[in-house]
């Protein structure tokens, strides 16, 4: 049987993340990359974490009046909830409060707003039974940058 040092797992997970995340830094910087683009690499990322139970690395994606609430509650879902499967089903864009025309490339430049809805399956403890949840995330763009604004109560009901 072969041996493998936890430390070094978890050191090579740790650098994965950081390079992942330094990674969808760059390209939020990059000024020719085109603003659904951004938000569907914040989407992704934050899930990513927020699913590995990487609390810190996902709070960096909500918005900053939320992120104290969402590291306290978060820590509940650390404890109760064990994520599967995950995917994004529907997106719905706006611009200043209503529906943003689309193209054929996707939602006219200058929106501002997005509705996400994702499926999980997931487990809540103490239950062992996989269940499914959509819930619906919503994405505010600020000082050209895409956040999330929680809500974690979702995962409880």
């Amino acid at each position: 049987m072969k041996f493998v040092n936890p430390l070094l797992t978890s050191a090579l997970s740790r650098i994965f993340w950081i390079l992942l995340a330094l990674g969808a830094a760059g390209c939020a910087l990059d000024p020719s990359m085109s603003s659904q683009n951004r938000l569907q690499q914040n989407i992704l990322l934050y899930n990513s974490q927020f699913e590995s139970k990487m609390i810190e690395g996902s709070a960096k994606l909500v918005l900053w009046d939320q992120r104290n609430k969402f590291i306290r509650d978060a820590l509940a879902i650390t404890e109760k909830i064990n994520f599967y499967d995950s995917s994004i089903v529907g997106m719905s864009f706006f611009k200043n409060g209503e529906p943003a025309k689309m193209t054929d490339e996707g939602p006219e430049e200058g929106f501002d707003q997005a509705l996400v809805t994702m499926r999980y399956q997931l487990i809540v403890s103490p239950s062992n039974q996989l269940k499914t949840l959509f819930v619906i995330q919503e994405w505010i763009l600020q000082d050209d940058e895409w956040y999330v604004n929680p809500n974690l109560e979702v995962y409880f009901q």
